[in-house]
């Protein structure tokens, strides 16, 4: 059996753990303590760093815009 990796967005799977991005992360949110792994294909890599900059630098105005 191979070990497939799979994009959390999209779900496309690969077999190379080099095709994916690994994100890591940690929240509290009202008293709980989360910690997770998503990963991500190229395409989608970019659709999250996007969104990750959005909220990070405030140009995210609640409005997803084409």
């Amino acid at each position: 059996m191979t070990i497939k990796y799979e994009c959390d967005r999209c779900h496309q799977q690969f077999t190379d753990k080099k095709e994916v991005c690994e994100v890591t992360y940690e929240a509290n949110f009202k008293g709980l303590h989360i910690e997770g792994v998503s990963h991500y294909c190229t395409k989608c890599s970019i659709y999250f760093n996007n969104a990750v900059n959005n909220v990070n630098n405030g140009t995210f105005d609640g409005v997803v815009k084409k």
